[in-house]
């Protein structure tokens, strides 16, 4: 007998055995994925100081301690925990880049596959549209979720719109949060905990200061919001400073044309020269 015959053999008998105990085998296989996921789980509670929830009667609210976004710490230096306890609609409110996304992300992380309830997020909602409609369009929508009294589901809302919350039948509890900040002279300290509170404006400025928009950029907008504001006539940019800004374009324009972005350092050239042009 052939070397591959023998090769041939010992195969078909091997198919044939796997046939014959195929379900023991797929047993074995599914106690083996539920073994390696528990392994998986306790080296990273280990690691990361994880705590397994205790999952409560439908009805029963939800409550976190400490709560943290798993994938947002393992990529900042530092993480500040926030603890969350559920109203029927929470109202987050809080200036550009302190938290608000992450800390809904957060919460959907933690219970999107541990409730039988709804969870609904609305991160600033009726933001592409004009303020007073995405307003009444936000307004409506959580009105329309409050109507349903018991029914109404865990509503997580990021918004900018700060007068929402006087909007809003109190049908349902209702939780006003916010970020803790604090202004250092011209400069944003975000401490990324949260509160309760409602923010009374977003800081759009200082938040456009922080991220390298020239200050006469900044300025500029800050007499155009105030003209807004008093009904003023919006005054035309000085011909010679017209004139300089145009030029900084047209130098911004031709940078772009020969743009090539192949890594996180040539972003970072793209960034110094466009500081430098502006």
């Amino acid at each position: 007998m052939s070397i591959l015959e023998q090769e041939s053999r010992i195969m078909m008998n091997l198919i044939a055995y796997i046939q014959s105990n195929i379900s023991p085998l797929i047993k074995l296989l599914d106690l083996i994925a539920e073994l390696d996921c528990l392994f998986a789980l306790s080296i990273a509670a280990q690691e990361h100081n994880l705590t397994c929830p205790t999952i409560l009667p439908p009805g029963s609210g939800i409550q976190i301690k400490n709560g943290r976004h798993p994938l947002q710490e393992l990529n900042v230096e530092s993480f500040v925990p926030n603890d969350f306890q559920a109203q029927k609609v929470h109202i987050l409110t809080g200036p550009n880049a302190c938290g608000k996304s992450v800390y809904l992300k957060q919460v959907t992380n933690a219970l999107l596959n541990s409730t039988r309830h709804s969870l609904i997020i609305l991160d600033e909602f009726g933001k592409g549209t004009l303020e007073m409609d995405g307003l009444a369009l936000l307004t409506s929508s959580l009105n329309h979720l409050i109507a349903k009294h018991d029914e109404c589901p865990l509503v997580l809302v990021a918004t900018h719109f700060f007068s929402l919350a006087s909007l809003l039948k109190p049908e349902v509890p209702i939780q006003q949060l916010t970020f803790k900040h604090r202004m250092e002279e011209e400069d944003i300290v975000y401490l990324y905990s949260i509160e309760e509170g409602n923010a009374t404006c977003s800081l759009a400025h200082q938040v456009a200061l922080s991220c390298g928009l020239p200050p006469a950029v900044v300025k500029r907008g800050q007499d155009i919001l105030e003209t807004f504001r008093t009904n003023q006539t919006i005054e035309p940019i000085p011909d010679q400073l017209r004139t300089m800004r145009l030029n900084r374009i047209n130098a911004m324009t031709e940078s772009f044309k020969s743009l090539r972005i192949e890594n996180e350092e040539d972003l970072q050239k793209l960034i110094n020269s466009l500081r430098q042009i502006l």
